[in-house]
């Protein structure tokens, strides 16, 4: 799967980006960070966290039939964003004519280390993708 086809099947047609993925979720005060190999969905703002993460979930289906009394927000935000982490590093790879090199047996971090010392060895890597990638690594 490409990019364009995760955001379309994962965002419902409203981010067309990596970038606009953290851009969006910062307009609701969410962001992300990784700490003990956790990642943790973070809020910074003044409304019910809840609330502002279901409004985040929203934007990408508007036409859920959730509320946020019944929706899990933090494992539904935590799986979409690690899922695109994955599809991501597989799609950078296919990029430059390789398979998949998403092991799940390795972590997130692991695996951009991994394609990262595959494509330093081979190509001139995009900006986008090397932002990806110091991104990822940082997480």
């Amino acid at each position: 799967m490409n990019n364009n086809e995760f955001i379309n099947k994962y965002t419902d047609g409203h981010c067309l980006s990596y970038l606009e993925f953290q851009v969006v979720a910062k307009k609701y005060g969410i962001y992300f960070e990784k700490i003990n190999n956790d990642i943790i969905v973070c809020y910074d703002g003044d409304e019910d966290p809840k609330l502002a993460a279901f409004k985040f979930y929203k934007t990408f289906f508007p036409k859920t039939t959730l509320t946020p009394s019944d929706f899990d927000l933090i494992i539904h935000l935590n799986n979409f964003h690690m899922k695109f982490l994955r599809d991501k590093i597989n799609e950078i790879s296919q990029k430059y004519g390789m398979p998949p090199v998403y092991k799940a047996s390795m972590s997130i971090k692991e695996n951009a280390l991994l394609l990262l010392n595959t494509l330093k060895t081979r190509h001139a890597i995009y900006r986008e993708d090397m932002e990806f990638i110091k991104y990822t690594l940082n997480f």
